[in-house]
C-alpha cells in the first residue's frame, strides 16, 4: 500500500519510542590506538549499531560523541514500535559484542554499551525521513541509559507494558532521573518471545473462527460473489493452524488454493501467487518450463476464451518459470490473475488461502488491493493470514464491504488444557505447562513436545527462544550441526544445500541427521521440490530456524554463506529467479564478515559476487512487473558494491528504474554522478535513466541532450534494449515538436528502427509498440498506406508477443487512422480497445489519450456530444489524480471543441485560458498549438481580427499533415462563413493539395464541401 502524500510542515503528536545508546570503554581503548585508527573503530560502532536501527525501522537522529539518539514510529509509526526498540537495542549491544571478537585479542579491552529506551507522546515536525521528535521521553529515555550499567538496558514502565507479551522483563527498580520530581520505574528486558508458528497440533477451540469461514465460503457460493476474510494476530497464535483446519473441511466442495510469503527475498514478489497458480495447474516446481508451460495452457483452456487464455499464459508463465522473458506490465499481471482466479472459481467454489502476508512485497499487497476491489461476481473466497501489521499496510482492503476480520486471541485456560490433555512425560506425569504459556497455542506446543520427548520440564525458559535453543541443544551432534547448516539456507531448504553448506568431511551425516530432526517434530519434509533430486524441508516455524542460525559463529556462517551461494548460483543462469536468494547469501557473507573484522577491507570478490547477483536480480523483478522490488534490489546492489567495479553499472540501473518509475529527483543525481569512459554500458544505461526523466517530464531538448549519448554507448557494447527504449524517447521527442510533418517522418524512422532492432533481439512487446507508433505517426504524415501497413504489422508483432502493452500503440495507431479515414464507428471501437487495454495494462498515460482521441473525438463526429463530453471527463479525471500529466492538452482541445458546439462560448475561452498555462510549460514553440485552439473561439466570440489572426498562426508555411490540414479547412469555412469567398478560395486550393489522393476521406470530404460554396 502506497504511503499517503507528504504534508510539507505538518507537526503532530504521536506516540514514539526514543533510545539512546552509549559506548562504554572507548577512553581506554583510545589510549591504546592511533587516532587515525581510533577514528576507524568508532565509524565501524556507528556504521553497525545504524544498520540495526534502520533494520528494525528505527530513525537514527544524531551522534552526540559516542552515543547514539534513534527513535521509532517516526516518520512512520508501527504497533510494535516498543518491542522493536527493544529488539534494537539488544541487537546494539550484539554488535558490539561482534567488534570486541578482534578488540580483546589485540587490545586487551572491551567496549560496552549502556541504553535506556522509553514509550511516551511526542511532536513530530518535517517531512518523512528529515521528521524530527521532540518532548519529555526523550529526555526520560537519556536518564534511564545514564543510570544503566554497562551491557545493561533499562526501559520505561510504558514501553514495557507495550512489549510485555513478547519480551521478559526483569524489575521494577526504581531509577532517580536529574530534572524528575519522583524516581523513573525502570524495568530490564531479559529474553524475547516467539516470531513464528507453523503448528500440527489438534486445533482445540476456534469453533466460531471456523463458522466465520464457512458462512463466508456460503455466502460467496450463494451470491456469486468473491469474498475476503483476513486472520490476523499474533506470532503463534494459530493463524496457519486454523487455515490448515479449514481447508480440509473445505475439500470435496470446492478447490483450496495455497501460498504462502517468505520472510526475506529468497524469492520473487510474486511467490504466493506462482503457489497458488502451480497448484491449480497441478504443476511442480522441479517441471520444466515446457511441461509447466503446457500444464498451464490446459487450466486456463476450459474457463477462457482463446485468445484471453494465450494472453494470461503469456503473463503468467514468467511468475511460474515456464516464460523466462518476463512480465509485459503491472497492471497486465494483475488482469491476468485476476482473470486466472474468476475463471478458476467460475469452474468450481475457489478458496484460496495466502499465509504470513505480513511478509508480502508492496507489489503482492497492492495486487491484492486491486483485486478485491475489481474481482468479477463468482465464488471465491480470499483468506488472508498474517500478523497484525496487516491492518495498517492494507487497511483500504480491510475497510472494504466484501471484507471480513477475524482477529485470534489466545486460547482460554479450558482451552489449553484440552490441547496438552493426555500427554505425560517420561515419568508419566501429566503435562502442566498452561500456566507458563499465556494461552499462545505455540508456547504449549513446544513446551508440551519438550516434556513428552525429554521427560522433563525445568524451569520454564523466560522466552520461546530460549526453549527451542535448549530443544536444539538436547540434539545428536551430528543432528545440530546439520539444523545449523539448514538454518543458514533458509526456512525452506534441499538436500543439496545443506551438503553444499556444510564443511568437507560432514556430509555423510546428512540423511541420519535429517531424520532425527523430523523425528524431533522440528523439520518437515515437503512433497515436491524447486530443485529436481533434491528432498525440500521446512522447519516447523520460523522461530526454529532463527535459534538454529544464533548460534553459529559469524566467521562460520559467512563461509556457510559463500558455500550456499555457490550452489544456487549453478542453477540460477537458467532459473533468474533465483538471484535474489543468491545476492542474499552473499549480502550475508560479507556482512558478517565485516561484523568479525572491522578494521579490514571488504572481501572484493564477495562484493562484486553480491554486487552482480543483486543487479541481474533487479532486472529480472524489473521484467517480471515487480519495479519496487526492483528499485530495492538495486539499492541493496549499490550498497554493497561501493568501490567495486559493479559500482557503476549498479547505480545506473538503479537511476534507470527509479526513472521509469517516476523518481525523477532521485533518479537524476544518481545518473548524473556514474562515472563517463569507465564502463560503457553503464554510461549507456545512466544516459538513458537521465532522458527517461525527461521523457516523463514532456521535454524534447531534455530527451535530445541525452539520448543520442545513450544510443552511441548501448551499440559499443550490445545492450540493444537501451538502444531501443533510447530511440522510443528521441522518437517522441520529434512528434511532440508538432505540428512538424518533418518531425512526423523523423519520429516515424526512428520508430521504425527501434522495432526492427527490438525484433531482432526477440522482443516482441518492444517491437510492437515501436511499430504501432510508428504507424501513429504516418497517421499525422497523412499517409494512410503505410499507417495501414503498419498496423497490420503491429498487430501481428503485438499478438505474437501476447502482450496488452503490445497492443495499446496498434488500437491508437488504428483509432486515428480509422477516423482519418471517414470511418468513425470503426475509430469508435479501436479507441474503446485502446482504453480498456491501457487501463488494464496500467498504462495511464494512454488512457487519458484514448480519452481525448479515441472516444470524445469519433463520438464528437457521430454527434453523440454527451458521450464525447464524459469521455473528456473521465481523460481530465485521470489527469487530476496524476496531478498533471501528458496529454493534458489533448482532452481541454476537446472540451474547448465540445463546448463551443454545446454554444458554450464562456466557458471555451476559460479552458483556452487553461491551454495557455499549459503551453507555458512546454519547452518547444506552443504559437501555432496556440492558434489551433484559439481560432475557433475568437470567431466564436465574434472577435474576427484575432480568428484569422491565430488560424494563419497555426497553419505555417509548407507543411502537409493533418494539423496543417485541419486548421486551413477550419479557416477556410470561416472564410465562407464570412462572405470572402477569393479570400477563402487559395486556403481551399492550399488544403485540396495536402489533402487529396492520401485516403484521408475524411479531410478530402471535408474539402469537397467547401469547393461546393465557392462561387
Amino acid at each position: 500500500m502506497s504511503d499517503p502524500p507528504e504534508r510539507p510542515g505538518l507537526a503532530e503528536r504521536k506516540l514514539v519510542t526514543a533510545l539512546f545508546c552509549d559506548l562504554v570503554g572507548s577512553t581506554s581503548l583510545a589510549e591504546r590506538l592511533d587516532p587515525e585508527a581510533m577514528g576507524r573503530v568508532q565509524a565501524a560502532y556507528f556504521d553497525r549499531v545504524r544498520s540495526v536501527v534502520e533494520g528494525y525501522g528505527g530513525t537514527v537522529e544524531k551522534f552526540i560523541g559516542d552515543a547514539v539518539v534513534a527513535v521509532f514510529g517516526v516518520p512512520v509509526a508501527h504497533e510494535d514500535d516498543a518491542e522493536r526498540a527493544i529488539r534494537c537495542a539488544l541487537g546494539m549491544r550484539t554488535a558490539v559484542a561482534g567488534l570486541n571478537d578482534t578488540l580483546r585479542p589485540r587490545f586487551g579491552v572491551e567496549l560496552a554499551v549502556r541504553i535506556g529506551v522509553d514509550t511516551g507522546e511526542a511532536v513530530v515536525t518535517g517531512r518523512m525521513a528529515d521528521a524530527m521528535a521532540t518532548g519529555d521521553v526523550l529526555n526520560t529515555a537519556a536518564r534511564l541509559e545514564a543510570a544503566a550499567s554497562p551491557g545493561e538496558i533499562l526501559v520505561g514502565r510504558d514501553t514495557m507494558l507495550l512489549s510485555r507479551d513478547v519480551v521478559g522483563f526483569e524489575g521494577p527498580r526504581a531509577v532517580e532521573a536529574k530534572g524528575k520530581a519522583e524516581p523513573v520505574e525502570a524495568w530490564a528486558p531479559t529474553a524475547l518471545g516467539s516470531e513464528r508458528r507453523r503448528a500440527k497440533s489438534p486445533l482445540v477451540g476456534r469453533v466460531a473462527e471456523l463458522e466465520v469461514l464457512s458462512a463466508a465460503l456460503e455466502r460467496a457460493v450463494r451470491e456469486g460473489t468473491a469474498q475476503v476474510v483476513f486472520v490476523l494476530g499474533e506470532p503463534g497464535i494459530g493463524k496457519s493452524r486454523l487455515g490448515e483446519e479449514f481447508a480440509a473441511r473445505v475439500e470435496g466442495r470446492g478447490s483450496v488454493l495455497r501460498g504462502a510469503c517468505r520472510s526475506y527475498g529468497e524469492d520473487t514478489a510474486w511467490r504466493p501467487v506462482a503457489e497458488v497458480i502451480r497448484a491449480h495447474a497441478g504443476i511442480a516446481e522441479s517441471d520444466p518450463p515446457e511441461a509447466a508451460s503446457e500444464k498451464l495452457r490446459r487450466s486456463l483452456g476450459p474457463a477462457h476464451p482463446p485468445e484471453e487464455a494465450r494472453l494470461i499464459e503469456s503473463q503468467l508463465g514468467p511468475l511460474i518459470g515456464s516464460d523466462r522473458s518476463g512480465a509485459s506490465s503491472g497492471g497486465e499481471v494483475l488482469w491476468a490473475i485476476r482473470r486466472f482466479l474468476e475463471g478458476a472459481a467460475a469452474q468450481r467454489p475457489a478458496v484460496v488461502m495466502l499465509d504470513d502476508l505480513h511478509w508480502g512485497s508492496g507489489t503482492l499487497l497492492e495486487t491484492l488491493e486491486e483485486l478485491v476491489e475489481t474481482m468479477a461476481p463468482v465464488p471465491l473466497l480470499l483468506v488472508c493470514m498474517g500478523r497484525t501489521e496487516l491492518r495498517e499496510r492494507m487497511a483500504g482492503t480491510l475497510a472494504a464491504e466484501r471484507t471480513s476480520v477475524l482477529g485470534l486471541s489466545g486460547l482460554t485456560d479450558d482451552e489449553a488444557e484440552r490441547l496438552v490433555a493426555g500427554l505425560r512425560d517420561k515419568q508419566g506425569r501429566a503435562i502442566a505447562v498452561v500456566g507458563q504459556a499465556g494461552g499462545n497455542p505455540l508456547f504449549l506446543e513446544e513446551l508440551a513436545t519438550m516434556a513428552e520427548q525429554e521427560g522433563r520440564v525445568d524451569e520454564v525458559p523466560r522466552s520461546l527462544h530460549a526453549l527451542i535453543a535448549a530443544r536444539l541443544d538436547l540434539l545428536p551432534p551430528d543432528a545440530k550441526l546439520v539444523s545449523q547448516a539448514a538454518s543458514v539456507v533458509g526456512e525452506v531448504f534441499w538436500t543439496g544445500a545443506v551438503t553444499a553448506a556444510l564443511m568437507n568431511g560432514e556430509q555423510a551425516q546428512t540423511a541420519p541427521a535429517l531424520r532425527t530432526l523430523r523425528t524431533r517434530g522440528l523439520i518437515e519434509e515437503q512433497p515436491g521440490s524447486a530443485f529436481l533430486g533434491d528432498r525440500q524441508f521446512v522447519f516447523h516455524h520460523g522461530l526454529i530456524r532463527e535459534v538454529a542460525y544464533g548460534p553459529l559463529p559469524k566467521h562460520r556462517r559467512a563461509d556457510m554463506h559463500r558455500r550456499v551461494a555457490r550452489w544456487m548460483t549453478a542453477f540460477a543462469e537458467d532459473r533468474p529467479e533465483l538471484w535474489g536468494s543468491v545476492g542474499h547469501h552473499w549480502e550475508r557473507a560479507l556482512a558478517l564478515t565485516a561484523e568479525v573484522e572491522p578494521l579490514e577491507s571488504p572481501d572484493a570478490e564477495v562484493a562484486e559476487a553480491a554486487a552482480s547477483s543483486l543487479l541481474a536480480a533487479g532486472r529480472w523483478a524489473h521484467s517480471n512487473a515487480a519495479l519496487p522490488e526492483a528499485i530495492a534490489l538495486l539499492r541493496r546492489a549499490v550498497a554493497v558494491s561501493l568501490g567495486s567495479r559493479f559500482e557503476p553499472l549498479c547505480s545506473a540501473r538503479l537511476a534507470l528504474a527509479l526513472a521509469m518509475a517516476g523518481e525523477g529527483e532521485e533518479a537524476r543525481p544518481i545518473a548524473e554522478a556514474v562515472p563517463q569512459d569507465v564502463d560503457a554500458e553503464a554510461s549507456a544505461n545512466a544516459a538513458l535513466a537521465l532522458a527517461t526523466v525527461e521523457k516523463n517530464r514532456g521535454s524534447s531538448e531534455g530527451i535530445r541532450a541525452h539520448a543520442p549519448a545513450a544510443i552511441d554507448l548501448a551499440r559499443r557494447v550490445g545492450a540493444i534494449d537501451v538502444e531501443v527504449q533510447a530511440l522510443d524517447a528521441l522518437a517522441w521527442a520529434d512528434f511532440w515538436m508538432i505540428p512538424d510533418e518533418a518531425a512526423y517522418e523523423e519520429a516515424q524512422g526512428k520508430w521504425e528502427q527501434a522495432s526492427a532492432l527490438a525484433k531482432r533481439a526477440g522482443d516482441l512487446t518492444l517491437a510492437a509498440r515501436a511499430k504501432g507508433c510508428a504507424a501513429l505517426a504516418a497517421d499525422f504524415r497523412l499517409d494512410m498506406s503505410a499507417a495501414d501497413r503498419g498496423i497490420e504489422e503491429a498487430m501481428v508483432l503485438a499478438e505474437a508477443a501476447g502482450s496488452m502493452r503490445a497492443l495499446v500503440p496498434v488500437h491508437t495507431a488504428a483509432a486515428r487512422a480509422r477516423e482519418l479515414q471517414g470511418r468513425p464507428e470503426e475509430a469508435l471501437e479501436h479507441g474503446r480497445r485502446w482504453f480498456e487495454l491501457a487501463i488494464q495494462a496500467g498504462e495511464r498515460l494512454d488512457a487519458v489519450a484514448a480519452c481525448a482521441f479515441g472516444l470524445a473525438s469519433p463520438l464528437r463526429l457521430l454527434g453523440r456530444l454527451d458521450e464525447a463530453w464524459a469521455a473528456a471527463e473521465e481523460g481530465l479525471r485521470i489527469i487530476l489524480e496524476m496531478e498533471g500529466a501528458a496529454y493534458e492538452d489533448a482532452v481541454r482541445w476537446e472540451r474547448v471543441r465540445l463546448l463551443l458546439l454545446r454554444g458554450r462560448t464562456d466557458e471555451a475561452d476559460e479552458e483556452l485560458d487553461r491551454l495557455a498555462r499549459i503551453y507555458d510549460q512546454f519547452d518547444q514553440p506552443t504559437d501555432r498549438l496556440w492558434g489551433y485552439a484559439a481560432g475557433p473561439v475568437r470567431a466564436a466570440q465574434g472577435r474576427d481580427e484575432e480568428a484569422e489572426a491565430a488560424w494563419r498562426r497555426a497553419i505555417g508555411p509548407g507543411e502537409h499533415d493533418w494539423f496543417v490540414a485541419e486548421n486551413l479547412i477550419a479557416f477556410g469555412r470561416f472564410l465562407l462563413d464570412r462572405g470572402r469567398s477569393e479570400d477563402a478560395r487559395p486556403v481551399v486550393a492550399q488544403v485540396g493539395e495536402i489533402v487529396e489522393g492520401t485516403g484521408a476521406l475524411l479531410l478530402e470530404r471535408q474539402v469537397e464541401e467547401l469547393r461546393a460554396r465557392l462561387p
